[in-house]
């Protein structure tokens, strides 16, 4: 816990002088940001039937550039979760490793290695309104993975708007029991289980096209959540005026079941306000799991969100669960 503390000392420390440090000589960036996400809530999940006061992926973190050339450029980037309604004392999880890798990015494209979302979860785009809530489609398909051991190249962006992503995850010499990585949500769940001193190889790839008014993304992960598994998913997100339309279709082949899932997403702003409704079915989590969410956000300034929501999921076992809540986030 030490450690950990003085990790988050030296943050905070560095976010309280609230600017962005730069070395002039070597032309080398830090800076800090992160936000601060609460709800309080009446949830029926099971576990618990009646209030709670929840942190919503709360995180910190570093980021920053370092000019090596006209033309290259060293990036970086630290994050971690933090749960902002627990005791950091009592608690040795409260600080969680996201997304940290260092790499180089220039006219090329960009390289990466170190910890980080998979190709095929960042094809996702904005379509999930209810990210890191519980109607985040994480909840619904498959396929939301932070991997380690991750190295990454992007390609830069086409005249049009195309790129594509290709990522290899590879561990050697582990002990039976470890994983590669973890899915996105509360029960950690271990993907890749290896025997001892087995090399394990996984990979993941993008296609990604974008414009103001369209997102389009086809995806594939093999091996990443499992071994002899496969997870495609293909995304597309339509602007039109204040209307935000989306949809993800999401196949997961678990080497012995092959199942299927979708995932359908509206928004509607006007001014401050956003009104959202999304709703997703697949048998990839249980069988027949359906999850429906209602939203309403209202922008109380630049990095200042007030929200509310409503989500309930069944499915064929007869699991009923409902959330309602009331949150407000803060991003600096």
């Amino acid at each position: 816990m030490n450690f950990k503390k003085c990790l988050v000392a030296t943050a905070v420390t560095i976010a309280g002088t609230s600017m962005i440090a730069t070395s002039h000589a070597n032309d080398i960036t830090v800076t800090p940001y992160g936000k601060i996400n609460v709800t309080y809530q009446q949830t029926d999940d099971g576990s618990l039937d009646g209030a709670e006061l929840k942190s919503n992926a709360s995180r910190f973190g570093l980021k920053g550039k370092a000019k090596l050339s006209d033309s290259v450029q060293a990036i970086y980037k630290l994050e971690w979760q933090v749960d902002t309604t627990d005791n950091a004392d009592s608690d040795d999880n409260n600080l969680k490793a996201r997304n940290q890798f260092v790499g180089l990015a220039g006219g090329f494209g960009e390289v990466i290695a170190g910890r980080h979302d998979t190709p095929l979860k960042k094809a996702q785009g904005k379509v999930d309104l209810f990210n890191d809530l519980e109607g985040d489609i994480k909840n619904v398909i498959e396929g939301d993975v932070r991997a380690d051991n991750f190295l990454q190249y992007t390609s830069p962006k086409f005249a049009g708007g195309l790129k594509f992503k290709f990522a290899t995850m590879t561990v050697k010499g582990l002990k039976e029991g470890n994983i590669l990585g973890d899915h996105d949500d509360d029960v950690n769940t271990p993907d890749i289980v290896v025997d001892a001193n087995e090399a394990t190889d996984a990979s993941s790839f993008s296609i990604e096209y974008s414009t103001d008014m369209l997102f389009v993304a086809i995806a594939q992960d093999s091996d990443v959540s499992g071994q002899d598994t496969k997870t495609n998913r293909v995304t597309t997100q339509l602007k039109l005026d204040n209307w935000t339309l989306g949809a993800i279709y999401n196949e997961h082949d678990n080497g012995t079941i092959d199942e299927e899932g979708y995932i359908f997403s509206v928004a509607y702003k006007t001014g401050d306000h956003t009104l959202k409704l999304q709703t997703g079915e697949s048998d990839e989590k249980s069988i027949d799991k359906e999850m429906t969410s209602i939203g309403w956000d209202i922008k109380l300034g630049k990095k200042t969100k007030l929200f509310s929501f409503y989500t309930s999921s069944d499915d064929a076992a007869g699991n009923d669960y409902s959330w309602f809540g009331v949150g407000l986030e803060q991003k600096f």
